[in-house]
């Protein structure tokens, strides 16, 4: 993930977390086949099958993995400094938003998209949002 939103996306080549697999959660694998807007079925190889052979998985059960994984420490710091900033953007009251000020609203979704991106992990969701970080 890159601050700022972008999010890792599903595609060959690219390595996924099967989130239920026989039995495991969170089983790496490796995409080989997906058509996106076709088909929700992507084909994938468990990376630690040692046979190696194509599982078809339903797209729902995927978590795309980052190539560049962020050290969880560097964004639990930056959460902490930057999460209180970005809700205050969204819950001030100095802007109109009844009017049709256009700017109010593409700021507004560009902070929820990066708030979103932020707790995104949903393992630190309950961190970025404990009242030590947004007070």
């Amino acid at each position: 993930q890159v601050m700022g939103g972008y999010q890792e996306l599903i595609r060959i080549s690219g390595k996924v977390l099967v989130k239920s697999f026989n039995g495991e959660m969170n089983v790496p694998g490796t995409v080989i086949s997906y058509r996106p807007g076709v088909s929700k079925k992507v084909e994938v190889v468990i990376d630690d099958d040692d046979n190696k052979e194509v599982q078809t998985i339903h797209i729902d059960t995927l978590v795309p993995k980052p190539e560049i994984e962020i050290d969880r420490t560097i964004l639990l710091n930056v959460a902490f400094s930057v999460l209180p900033s970005l809700l205050s953007v969204i819950t001030t009251k100095e802007l109109d938003p009844t009017s049709t000020n256009w700017s109010f609203y593409e700021l507004k979704t560009r902070v929820l998209q990066s708030i979103a991106s932020f707790v995104g992990f949903s393992d630190m969701a309950n961190t970025f949002l404990t009242p030590r970080c947004v007070d």
